[in-house]
């Protein structure tokens, strides 16, 4: 019975998982597409993506955490710190380079709520 219990756990995970990734990439995005129309035109929110990463892993020790493609093209991805104490959201459309479209405080990720037997 406690081979089962474990195996239930590890496919709980794994299902719970996937969720989860899918769940920060569909916010991120939703946040890129609200967030696109008045900050990418913003000259010093944006540059290369390579001294952008280099720069949020300096100073505020950020590493990318999740990655999606937008439906315009744009490679769409979030960097965080390990504690979630700081974010960043990127998004890079070649040729205009890598664009920074929202950062803050405090990133967690939720659980999915189960929805009630009918």
């Amino acid at each position: 019975m406690r081979m089962f219990d474990d195996f239930m756990d590890c496919l709980v995970m794994t299902a719970f998982g996937k969720w989860l990734i899918r769940g920060v990439i569909i916010l991120a995005v939703g946040m890129a597409v609200l967030a696109s129309a008045g900050l990418a035109s913003a000259q010093s929110l944006c540059g290369d993506r390579e001294t952008l990463l280099a720069q949020l892993a300096r100073q505020y020790n950020e590493t990318i955490i999740a990655v999606a493609l937008t439906s315009t093209g744009g490679m769409l991805e979030i960097l965080a710190t390990k504690d979630g104490a700081t974010w960043t959201l990127i998004v890079t459309k070649p040729p205009n380079g890598t664009c920074i479209f929202g950062a803050g405080e405090n990133w967690r990720l939720v659980a999915p709520v189960e929805k009630p037997p009918i």
